[in-house]
């Protein structure tokens, strides 16, 4: 049975200690995670849903204009 933890390392002059240490388990296996490829998947996905929420609002409010879904399948 395989378990996953994510650890965070607050200082990173730890970094490189820590990683020394754990690599030295032979019980444990070590992947690197790109965290600036996956904070700016995050930052996008949370920007569009924002966008999408101020659109609602505004529809709400009569200053957007909305269209029916029949007129978005004449589009496509």
């Amino acid at each position: 049975m395989n378990g996953e933890i994510i650890l965070n390392i607050k200082d990173l002059s730890k970094l490189s200690f820590f990683t020394e240490l754990i690599k030295n388990l032979d019980f444990v296996s070590i992947k690197k995670i790109n965290t600036d490829e996956k904070t700016k998947k995050d930052k996008d996905f949370l920007k569009g849903i924002e966008q999408a929420v101020n659109e609602i609002n505004l529809v709400n409010k009569g200053k957007l204009e909305t269209r029916s879904a029949k007129q978005l399948l004449d589009e496509l």
